[in-house]
């Protein structure tokens, strides 16, 4: 079998991919879905190593291609990995560090993904803005595949050589199946049975074995650069990913990948894009830390954001050829490199062994993190069977904050009883639809079982108010409708229900709270990081109007003419809010004494 030539068009199309992610992450303006960079790196990677596994398996140098990977990826994942460990204990606040040595094991043993499945990580919320490793979690899913595929193709070229292409083909189409029935589940991004149909795609576009001529190259490329460019305009990551959605970019990097003649990879195959393709693995390491890491020091500014972009650059060039190149091609400075790794990995070990902390947290960290801290020392009432003339409590954690201000008051307001049931927010929506694994294992679903005790709750008690409280969010908010008539089918004709409007919520809390030390530039920087509640709250108060529903608009921190959000009251100190969201149970009361006074 002959060596393929030398792809520089692949090696410019990583760098394309690694860019898209990193406009994605310093949020430069059109990048929003940068994230399928990462998919289309996943493509890549499927191609790429069918080539290499068809040549070495022919060789049969299946040893030698298993240190070439190890030399390739491995001394950069642990150099990155112990950078960030360290400079977390030294420029992170204390309280981020919680699963800091969990991160640090499971990023170096390839299991990072799962890792962060077990803790619930939203990729796109707010939680994984202050996590430095959690870009890892997609080098985890490709040594996977390197594993998988390995034992596939060392299976299929000794046995059934024939049905090789057919197996891959169909545990493709698999992947995607189970994919479009669980990416709606927010912590399954990171599953690698999801994201297998990505790397199949390489694959089968690598083992396609058919001449395409030069016209049809051209014709082919632009369409697959058409559904790129449509992909990063339209993708939706509140309707699933990867899902159905991610598989067009995944498909148009494929075909790209087939049509190395055209007019398009001939463009972009230049010695330049191509030498930036080789640091694509290393700007992918190097910028997400780098950018969390500032980014709890210092604002984004535009400024700042091109020169993380041009350090990155330069830091991967001077890596790629003073260190990358001598573990790769030098054996004695790779065996050096095994064994000091060995020994910070020892080290850290541990450090872990002695609950080794890092940098203290500030005075303004303190008070929020006691006021989380009181959230889970409040016990909840028991919603009880049967009882008259009380006050339920609808909703979320958001429902919760406005209970837990109750506690002092034994649960009670004007002698009548507060109780509340809880509903996530999508599962007020009527059509819901719940995955077909999640039927195979259950045979109830969470939000089926929460939309029955929130119809008992009210069937079975003689509530006078009803109180609507949820997280209304840009793609969801319309579900009140459906949360409006489950409510409307079960209540009391007497019964008066009361919407809560949608509060102010905030990006980069940690971080602000951070680089700040003085109320007036914490409410300040607040401003500039809220998130827009107004179309929501027209909404809500639009369909309140429509259905004789009492709306309350509960007390705003932000004054929009001074441009500034009163998160710290600049005359007590009080703190309202102690994560993005949540309001402290200081903040509660105030909110909670106004809603009193509409429950007459």
């Amino acid at each position: 079998m002959k060596s393929q030539i030398y792809r520089h068009d692949i090696n410019s199309l990583r760098f394309f991919a690694v860019l898209l992610v990193f406009f994605s992450h310093i949020s430069v303006s059109g990048f929003a879905n940068g994230f399928i960079g990462v998919d289309i790196f996943f493509v890549i990677s499927g191609f790429f190593i069918t080539t290499l596994l068809n040549q070495t398996l022919h060789k049969k140098e299946i040893f030698d291609f298993l240190i070439r990977r190890i030399k390739r990826l491995i001394p950069n994942l642990f150099l990155v990995c112990f950078l960030i460990f360290f400079c977390s204990l030294i420029f992170l606040p204390d309280y981020v560090l919680k699963n800091l040595y969990l991160n640090f094991f499971s990023s170096i043993f390839g299991f990072a993904n799962i890792n962060f499945i077990v803790q619930s990580k939203d990729y796109f919320g707010p939680s994984s803005e202050i996590n430095p490793f959690l870009h890892i979690w997609s080098l985890s899913v490709e040594k996977h595949f390197y594993i998988i595929f390995l034992i596939i193709f060392i299976f299929f070229s000794n046995y059934f050589k024939k049905l090789k292409f057919i197996f891959i083909l169909v545990i493709s189409i698999l992947s995607l199946l189970l994919s479009m029935d669980l990416s709606g589940i927010n912590h399954f991004y990171y599953l690698t049975p999801l994201r297998i149909f990505e790397f199949g795609i390489g694959c089968l576009a690598c083992m396609l074995s058919i001449e395409i001529k030069r016209k049809t190259q051209n014709i082919l490329s632009i369409i697959a650069i058409t559904i790129l460019i449509l992909s990063m305009m339209l993708i939706d990551s509140n309707k699933g990913i990867p899902g159905l959605q991610v598989f067009f970019p995944c498909f148009a990097t494929g075909v790209i990948l087939i049509t190395p003649h055209s007019k398009f990879n001939e463009l972009i195959a230049s010695k330049p894009l191509s030498y930036l393709g080789k640091l694509s693995y290393l700007i992918y390491l190097i910028h997400w830390p780098l950018i969390i890491f500032l980014s709890f020091h210092f604002k984004l500014t535009l400024e700042l954001k091109i020169t993380i972009f041009l350090v990155t650059l330069l830091s991967s060039s001077f890596l790629y050829h003073f260190y990358e190149k001598k573990m790769r091609f030098e054996k004695k400075i790779f065996q050096m490199f095994l064994f000091f790794s060995s020994i910070i990995i020892l080290f850290i070990s541990f450090l872990n062994f002695y609950n080794f902390s890092g940098k203290q947290n500030n005075h303004f960290q303190k008070k929020f993190l006691k006021d989380r801290s009181l959230r889970y020392v409040i016990n909840e009432v028991p919603i009880e069977k049967s009882t008259s003339n009380q006050i339920l409590l609808i909703g979320d954690s958001f429902a919760g904050d406005l209970y837990n201000a109750l506690a002092i008051d034994s649960f009670q307001v004007k002698g009548k009883k507060v109780q509340k049931v809880h509903i996530d927010t999508i599962c007020h929506n009527l059509n819901h639809r719940r995955t077909w694994l999640g039927k195979i294992k259950k045979k109830f679903g969470t939000c089926q079982i929460q939309r029955e005790q929130v119809i008992d709750t009210i069937n079975k008690n003689q509530s006078k108010f009803i109180i609507l409280v949820n997280h209304w969010k840009g793609h969801n908010y319309k579900l009140v409708m459906d949360a409006i008539k489950t409510i409307n089918i079960s209540k009391k004709k007497n019964t008066k229900i009361i919407i809560v409007g949608m509060r102010d919520t905030f990006k980069e809390y940690d971080q602000i709270f951070s680089r700040n030390t003085e109320s007036e530039s914490i409410n300040k920087e607040f401003y500039n990081h809220r998130n827009k509640i107004e179309q929501i709250n027209f909404f809500l108060k639009k369909i309140s109007n429509q259905n004789s529903i009492h709306y309350f608009q509960p007390l705003n921190p932000c004054d929009l003419n001074k441009l500034k959000c009163n998160l710290i009251d600049e005359v007590s100190g009080e703190i309202k809010y102690y994560d993005y969201s949540h309001y402290t149970l200081g903040y509660s009361k105030k909110i909670m004494n106004e809603i009193k006074k509409i429950l007459k």
